[in-house]
């Protein structure tokens, strides 16, 4: 179950107009995400922050809602407190950078057929989605947005040039539960930058890894670069 954060002052969204309310709020947001993730800078959040007496989180948000062109004291004023609010959130990046994966698995960017390992990387202030949806007890659908005020590097594997996987923070916190519950001979499908494979192999309870993949490149570049930096390859 995501975080929620609630926000102070909710504002009374009658029950016929929550699925409204989802809809904008998702619209909105997927634009943003698409269009102009990075347009908030840590300027900026410091900036308004300090003005207006906030935490970051607050801050970004209020930016944020601006840039989506919300009245948020007026019109807008229940979407912005109950959604954007409590949507928004920044994160410590040396919380992720400390998961196994991202200590022990390194490489350089390799490609083969239409798969390409790499490294990319956040700018500072740029918007994520950090968690699924939180439905709240109103019927409310909740995105999780996150940032970190510093730049961000991380692993991700490309298709066609396209991001196919990414091992952002909602890769990771989706994840864990059910590397949590994994245990004997363990069977997924698709290796991406295998981050569940990984984090399963090292828990004793665990016997064995099966990764079913559909693309002979992808099980290679998995194969010749991930696999030889596990700790139990033979697993």
């Amino acid at each position: 179950m995501a975080e929620y954060r609630r926000s102070e002052g909710r504002v009374y969204i009658p029950e016929s107009d929550i699925k409204r309310y989802n809809a904008r709020t998702a619209e909105l947001l997927s634009l943003y995400l698409n269009l102009t993730p990075d347009a908030i800078t840590p300027d900026m959040v410091t900036e308004m922050a300090e003005a207006c007496g906030f935490d970051n989180s607050r801050a970004y948000a209020e930016i944020l809602a601006v840039m989506c062109g919300l009245d948020t004291v007026g019109a807008d004023r229940a979407l912005f407190r109950n959604y954007f609010i409590p949507m928004t959130k920044e994160l410590s990046p040396e919380t992720f950078e400390s998961d196994p994966y991202y200590q022990n698995i390194r490489f350089d960017s390799r490609k083969k057929g239409r798969w390409e390992l790499k490294t990319m990387k956040l700018a500072p202030c740029e918007a994520f989605i950090r968690n699924d949806f939180c439905v709240t007890e109103h019927g409310e659908m909740i995105p999780q947005l996150g940032f970190f005020m510093r730049e961000f590097s991380y692993p991700a594997i490309l298709e066609g040039g396209r991001e196919w996987m990414t091992l952002l923070p909602n890769e990771t916190v989706t994840t864990l539960p059910a590397v949590a519950r994994a245990r004997g001979n363990v069977l997924t499908y698709g290796v991406g930058l295998g981050y569940f494979t990984y984090m399963c192999h090292r828990k004793p309870e665990v016997e064995s890894v099966t990764v079913i993949e559909l693309s002979e490149d992808a099980a290679e570049l998995f194969r010749t670069e991930i696999l030889p930096q596990f700790e139990h390859p033979e697993k």
